[in-house]
């Protein structure tokens, strides 16, 4: 759209327009405010269409710096869940660990159970002799 007007520019001399394109944004903002008082007051339209081109430019790369932070984004919730997939599976290592411990542990008490009862039947037959018959 706005290069379309481009072709009414041609009878602005390549130097003035050399001019103009260097200037800022807010250079341009101030010598359009100026109109007629404007060193180029000649020019308004170009100084117009050289604003509007700034915006279209700065818009064009807020949007892509959009889309590349909404592509990091994606790729940091990619990261994420494969991280939380990690983890699941470490509790789950940890929950079967956690469940053989138990086991273990309460095959242990039981044993130490049996332990103790063997203790006190060899103490009962140390106390109490074999009893002669």
């Amino acid at each position: 759209m706005l290069d379309a007007m481009v072709s009414s520019f041609d009878q602005i001399s390549q130097k003035r327009r050399d001019a103009m394109d260097a200037l800022t944004k807010d250079e341009l903002i101030f010598e359009i405010g100026l109109a007629n008082k404007s060193r180029f007051s000649q020019s308004q339209a170009y100084l117009n269409y050289r604003l509007a081109k700034l915006e279209e430019e700065e818009r064009a790369s807020e949007r892509k710096e959009d889309s590349q932070l909404a592509q990091d984004a994606v790729d940091m919730s990619r990261q994420a869940n494969a991280l939380s997939s990690d983890a699941n599976s470490l509790s789950e290592q940890a929950n079967e660990i956690s469940f053989g411990a138990k086991t273990l542990s309460k095959w242990a008490l039981g044993l130490s159970a049996l332990a103790v009862l063997i203790s006190l039947c060899a103490l009962a037959v140390q106390v109490y002799g074999r009893g002669d018959v």
